[in-house]
């Protein structure tokens, strides 16, 4: 019962649920866009460092507000599930993506809040993942019109949905977009159904290996007769844990999914 608790646990999104509750009590504490916490690029300029952090958590209304904790929800669960870690990286890699889209990219903005920007990047994080355990078609085509639709907001130079207080900047959406692409795209690891040893046909070679060395210490064992009874033991233990070794690397190239013994060192 313990364990099945702890398993549990491991699989709610805790830290997407405090983030939320974050994001609507400062909502709650400080109203919509407050000013010492939103993106200012004058104030930036003049030290304020923090905003470009802090801009990102607050919103200008309710509605910006609803869209974007529902977004956090969404995809933080989706890629809290493979791991916490993953989901502070890929927050932190869309943070710095939109900042400098924000500081180098739209030079003319003075100011902006809101969190769509960040969670783009937890899209492409999040279908990266699902593509790992499921090779589906539908992921691939969600991630194409999620691009189509950021593309057709710059076009259009609004958002097609959405209606805030605040103007959108789908110029942010596409940076944070990239961001998480990236970011996904550096940890995804191609799986592949036998290893490279065995596919490269190395196996071969090293059975060959091992039988010339256990020759030579058998030919060397013939033409040196005065060598003590303790070193021949020595080498009859080496021989036989390069055996024990490569019948174990025979065993996992034979069986990716399986593991060496552990008495095997």
């Amino acid at each position: 019962m313990i364990g099945g608790q702890k398993a549990a646990a491991r699989t709610l999104p805790w830290l997407s649920v405090t983030l939320a509750g974050l994001v609507v009590a400062l909502y709650a504490a400080f109203g919509p866009a407050p000013e010492a916490w939103v993106y200012d690029r004058a104030a930036i300029a003049g030290g304020e460092w923090w905003r470009l952090i802090s801009g990102h958590w607050v919103h200008s209304d309710g509605a910006h507000l609803g869209w974007n904790l529902a977004g956090l929800l969404a995809l933080g669960w989706t890629v809290e599930m493979r791991g916490r870690r993953r989901l502070v990286a890929g927050l932190l890699a869309g943070t710095f993506g939109v900042d400098l889209m924000l500081w180098l990219g739209l030079p003319g903005l003075a100011a902006y809040c809101g969190l769509s920007g960040v969670l783009n990047s937890l899209l492409p994080l999040a279908l990266v993942g699902l593509w790992q355990r499921a090779t589906a078609p539908a992921l691939v085509a969600t991630g194409a019109l999620s691009l189509l639709k950021i593309t057709s907001e710059i076009s259009a130079g609004q958002a097609l949905f959405t209606h805030t207080a605040w103007a959108s900047v789908p110029e942010a959406h596409l940076a944070g977009w990239l961001a998480g692409l990236i970011f996904g795209a550096s940890e995804f690891r191609v799986r592949v159904k036998t290893p490279l040893i065995h596919q490269a046909g190395l196996e071969k070679t090293f059975c060959e290996v091992f039988t010339l060395t256990r020759n030579s210490y058998a030919a060397s064992a013939h033409a040196t007769p005065g060598l003590s009874a303790r070193h021949s033991v020595v080498r009859d233990r080496s021989v036989r844990g390069a055996s024990v070794r490569l019948a174990a690397l025979r065993c996992s190239t034979s069986h990716p999914g399986s593991r060496p013994s552990s008495r095997v060192r």
